[in-house]
């Protein structure tokens, strides 16, 4: 029997081919149950999870008259998905299986996405009224779930899956500490794929979760072009604190450690950077001590009485020194004659200084007015 389903549905899949490719499209309505704007909307949220958590979330809508077994297909279009972190669900429209809503699983999306979101995103599910609100229903408990398990730390916004849990909180302590320590924020954001402006995009983040003093550090897995990319957003005291050359060395040290396979030791590297810099300008100044206004007198009172003394008894000598209006008698003409003159250069002397590329870093204005500064780096 199992050999005969396979046969009709190879024959079938030929009259009525259904392809899924990584990185969407995420909904396949071959029930015909959506409409178009319905669809796109939908596709819209789907792709949003996708581009920020890397979890590719599919939802089939199977026409049950068509495609004879729901679980043999589930299992086909599951084989044709090339992603990592994916979640293929089946839901059948029509025909003796209606109803039927299978799971097909690969990847990070079994770990991330738990018994408890699967549990969540079933009900609201089943509490719609209509697929379209069952199906939206069903993304917006997923994209809840992962919102969630990517802010539990106030510092770090994890949403690409990139550290552990046990890494994140780790991270988090760190940056804590010396945000309290600076007083301003130092955060750490991961995100799956690039959309738009990575740049302004990383400001909205801070602005949004760290406010304007301090730094951010956006990594994102793919730019969209096979490039991992990383943002640098320096808004208040930490404008001051770095210019473009130390953004530039900074993140070209983190990507190395990325690079080699240790992301933990590329985003605690970043916080020990900017908390260096911090402290570099912070380094006390020797105290000058101020001198007393009633040293003053007693200074000039000492100077003027030892010198007086000095005067007296050098005078004492003098014994035939006698008073004259000139000095002629003790000069006599031609005594002092110039025969050569030359001038001597004897040595030089060169002071070399290293000269920064610049002082401070580059700023421009963000969407809400704040001044911010930064830079980025693909790799």
């Amino acid at each position: 029997m199992k050999k005969f389903v396979m046969i009709a549905l190879f024959l079938i899949l030929l009259l009525f081919p259904l392809r899924i490719q990584a990185k969407g499209p995420y909904i396949l309505d071959e029930g015909g149950i959506l409409t178009t704007e319905e669809k796109n909307e939908l596709e819209d949220r789907a792709e949003r999870i996708a581009r920020i958590y890397g979890e590719e979330l599919y939802f089939v809508l199977l026409d049950g008259e068509v495609y004879p077994s729901a679980e043999e297909m589930t299992n086909v279009l599951l084989e044709d998905i090339t992603g990592e972190n994916v979640l293929l669900t089946v839901t059948v429209t029509s025909g003796k299986e209606a109803g039927v809503m299978l799971y097909g699983e690969k990847g990070n999306a079994v770990l991330r996405l738990d018994e408890e979101a699967h549990h969540e995103m079933l009900e609201g599910y089943n509490a719609a009224a209509t697929y379209y609100e069952g199906i939206r229903a069903w993304y917006k408990a997923a994209e809840a779930h992962l919102q969630v398990r990517a802010s539990q730390y106030p510092y770090v916004l994890d949403r690409a899956g990139i550290l552990t849990e046990d890494q994140a909180k780790q991270l988090n302590s760190e940056l804590e500490a010396l945000s309290r320590k600076l007083n301003c924020s130092i955060a750490l954001a991961t995100e799956y794929r690039a959309e738009g402006d990575l740049q302004a995009h990383a400001e909205k983040l801070m602005e949004e979760n760290w406010g304007n003093d301090g730094t951010l550090l956006l990594y994102t897995a793919d730019d969209g072009e096979g490039n991992r990319d990383l943002r640098l957003v320096t808004m208040g005291s930490a404008i001051e604190k770095l210019n473009d050359q130390e953004i530039d060395s900074l993140l070209n040290s983190v990507a190395e450690q990325i690079t080699n396979g240790d992301p933990l030791k590329a985003f605690s590297l970043y916080g020990e950077t900017v908390a260096s810099e911090y402290e570099k300008e912070a380094s006390p100044q020797k105290e000058k001590k101020e001198l007393s206004p009633l040293w003053i007198p007693g200074d000039l009172a000492i100077g003027t009485g030892i010198s007086a003394l000095y005067m007296n008894r050098e005078k004492s000598k003098l014994k035939n020194a006698r008073k004259a209006k000139s000095a002629e008698k003790y000069t006599s003409k031609d005594d002092f004659r110039l025969t050569a003159s030359e001038d001597l250069y004897l040595y030089t002397e060169i002071v070399k200084e290293e000269r920064k590329a610049t002082e401070k870093s580059t700023t421009h204005k963000t969407e809400q007015g704040n001044a911010a500064g930064g830079g980025g780096k693909k790799f």
